[in-house]
This record gives C-alpha cells, sequence and structure tokens, in this order.
C-alpha cells in the first residue's frame, strides 16, 4: 500500500534497471517474508534483463549497502539503512523516512535516471554523516508512537491502545498550539 502504483514488481525491475547507465548492475534481494510467493516464470523473467541479477534473500544487508552505489526501493527500510549508511535511497514509493538528506523521491523512471546520472560521478555526501543521522532519528522517535503494527493482528495483542490514544490526542493538541 505504500507503493500501490508500483505493484508489477517485474516491471518496475525492469524500468528500474534501464535507468542505470552502462555498466551498472540491479541487483535484486527478495524479502525473506516474499520467497515463495512468486512463480518460478517471475525469477526466468529477471534472468532475461540483461543488467539484473537476482542474489539470495540470505544475503547480508550491509555487505550488500557497502558495495553498492545507491539502493532502489519501493517503501523497503533497506533504504533507510543505505541512507544511514551514507548512500543514496531512491524511493518509488512512500516511507516514514523520506525526508533524510540522502533519500531521493523521483516522480517517474525518467526523474530516476536523472538523478542516478547526476549522483554517479559525485556521490553525495553528508558533511556530517553521523549528526544529521542523530539529528534524523530523534526527530523520529520524537514525532514517534509506542505500539506495534505486527502484534495488533496477534491472538495475544500487547498494544497499549489507551496509551497511544492518549499520545495521538497530546500530539494532536500540541500541533495546533504551535499554529
Amino acid at each position: 500500500y505504500l507503493a500501490m502504483y508500483l505493484a508489477d514488481q517485474l516491471s518496475v525491475i525492469r524500468s528500474a534497471a534501464f535507468t542505470l547507465p552502462f555498466p551498472a548492475k540491479l541487483y535484486v534481494r527478495e524479502h525473506p517474508s516474499a520467497v515463495g510467493s512468486k512463480p518460478a516464470s517471475f525469477y526466468a523473467s529477471l534472468q532475461h534483463i540483461p543488467n539484473v541479477a537476482l542474489i539470495t534473500p540470505t544475503e547480508p544487508i550491509p555487505s550488500l549497502i557497502a558495495k553498492a552505489q545507491g539502493v532502489i526501493t519501493l517503501s523497503s527500510t533497506v533504504g533507510l539503512e543505505a541512507a544511514l549508511a551514507g548512500k543514496p535511497a531512491y524511493l518509488l514509493g512512500n516511507a516514514f523516512y523520506e525526508i533524510h538528506p540522502l533519500c531521493r523521491a523521483p516522480r517517474n523512471f525518467k526523474e530516476l535516471q536523472e538523478m542516478i546520472a547526476a549522483d554517479a560521478p559525485h556521490p553525495p555526501a553528508l558533511p556530517d554523516l553521523e549528526g544529521a543521522n542523530l539529528r534524523f532519528l530523534t526527530a523520529y522517535l520524537r514525532a514517534s508512537i509506542a505500539g506495534s503494527i505486527v502484534k495488533a493482528g496477534l491472538a495475544k495483542d500487547s498494544n497499549e491502545y489507551p496509551a497511544i490514544v492518549r499520545e495521538l490526542r497530546r500530539k494532536a493538541l500540541r500541533g495546533r498550539e504551535e499554529i
């Protein structure tokens, strides 16, 4: 739902791959929770895209990010991990971390291509990455409310809903006072 217009993942992968400058490759890593959810034809089709390589879903994210020039994602937290590691994250969908200074939000694949072309010869860098990350994470935590969407779907839901409602009200009222 954070990238509902990009539900056709094969098409997204193909389009993203074609935005890359030669000889760059697009490495595709299946989300571990999605393993086995796609037909074999999906993976066969990936093999026909010249600059795409499928890698195992168990490949460690930190080592992949370290070797990458950047990360293209729909809404995965891998984009956040890339930005925190100092790599550009090209966010095709919506995600809570899109305001991080190293996140790029192209509106279409042409814009993605232009952003990658601009970043490739001169990778974006933050002079004080650690400080920027600290400010970003602090702001995010201050705007957050304790709770778990995952737990909400479990039979033994341990969310403290009265506390969540109180915090939402507090934040909503604080927002009005600042206007």
